[in-house]
């Protein structure tokens, strides 16, 4: 969660519009309750590059890279907003 929040809160802020979490702490305490979905040996989880929608880390790691490159998706790393909402 350290280096989510250190990412979003870098790539969406409230100065460029597009805020997904107004503080650190928010940011903290949502992504510790969201669930992931470890792809394992077994592959039975999910891996950080999938899936595009579904309330999981996993989901908000998939749209957080492309967030960077176009912060316009910034709306989908929240906990409520989105292809990841709850």
């Amino acid at each position: 969660c350290t280096t989510f929040c250190d990412v979003v809160l870098s790539t969406c802020s409230s100065q460029t519009g597009n805020a997904a979490y107004v503080t650190r702490s928010e940011c903290a305490t949502a992504c510790a309750d969201f669930s992931y979905r470890d792809a394992g040996t077994d592959g039975g989880g999910e891996g950080p590059t999938g899936p595009d929608a579904g309330d999981t880390l996993n989901c908000r790691l998939y749209h957080l890279r492309g967030a960077v490159r176009d912060p316009s998706r910034c709306e989908d790393l929240g906990p409520d907003g989105g292809a990841c909402a709850r």
